[in-house]
């Protein structure tokens, strides 16, 4: 099927689903939605544009959820570790706990640079990425945001993988995750399916990116509410301010919160 041809029967589907069930997806979610297929099918941004929030909220967009004191949070996809030190100055840095997770070799280095550099505490940091399973996989290691699991480039290396389920399992210092977010390149759905049995024991929020493989838009927000059926789903868009940066265009993020 052409990839345009995709998208429409995905975002057909996805809608459709939610409509039917009337799941908790709120007006604003739906129209960024429409608003993000329509850049995805015709190139027109005007819709989108009206839409899109400013990227500094990103993943912490308080229209979603509020963040208190003492919350653990757990960063699968880090690059930089950018949004882990955004999370703690976002609680003033009165956290319990920071779980970073990144395979990609410079990426880790750099991360942990910028964590000693902003005297982060209680920050746990794995040179490794989320699956649903644990053992090791082949990566494109870049060593920039696009680093990612794939079977088909060339130029790949090995990496460990883990699922967070196994992972907290192993950890006896952490006893409570309550934010979860996921950017990690086309690999959510695997993470996801690694991390059921906390998402159900302690029902974090979640903010999922849904934007890397054209059937995340809808399989993704599927497989949470099949997950915890309590969520309640919203979707945000993030930019730059205008005009439209058409490289980040694609900033699509599900949040799921109780």
């Amino acid at each position: 099927m052409h990839s345009t041809e995709c998208i429409k029967t995905i975002s057909q589907t996805y809608l459709l689903y939610f409509n039917v069930c009337r799941m908790s997806i709120h007006e604003y979610s739906k129209e960024t939605l429409q608003a993000f297929i329509q850049v995805k099918t015709r190139n027109a941004t005007s819709g989108l544009l009206k839409l899109t929030r400013c990227i500094e909220e990103q993943y912490f967009d308080k229209t979603v959820c509020e963040l208190g004191k003492h919350e653990t949070f757990v960063d699968m996809g880090v690059f930089d570790a950018e949004t882990s030190i955004e999370f703690a100055k976002n609680v003033e840095f009165e956290y319990d706990k920071i779980l970073l997770f990144e395979p990609d070799v410079e990426c880790f280095k750099v991360s942990k640079e910028n964590i000693e550099k902003h005297n982060l505490k209680n920050v746990f940091m794995f040179e490794e990425g989320c699956y649903d399973y644990c053992g090791e996989i082949s990566f494109v290691n870049e060593g920039t945001s696009s680093s990612r699991v794939s079977d088909n480039d060339i130029n790949t290396t090995t990496i460990k993988i883990v699922s967070l389920d196994d992972k907290l399992e192993a950890l006896k210092e952490v006893d409570n995750i309550t934010y979860i977010k996921m950017d990690i390149e086309g690999s959510e759905y695997e993470a996801l399916k690694g991390s059921i049995r906390t998402i159900k024991k302690y029902k974090p929020r979640l903010a999922v990116s849904i934007y890397h493989k054209p059937e995340d838009i809808y399989k993704l927000p599927l497989f949470i509410k099949e997950i915890l059926p309590e969520y309640k789903l919203y979707i945000r868009h993030y930019n730059k301010p205008e005009p439209l940066d058409v490289s980040l265009r694609c900033e699509l993020v599900c949040y799921a919160v109780i």
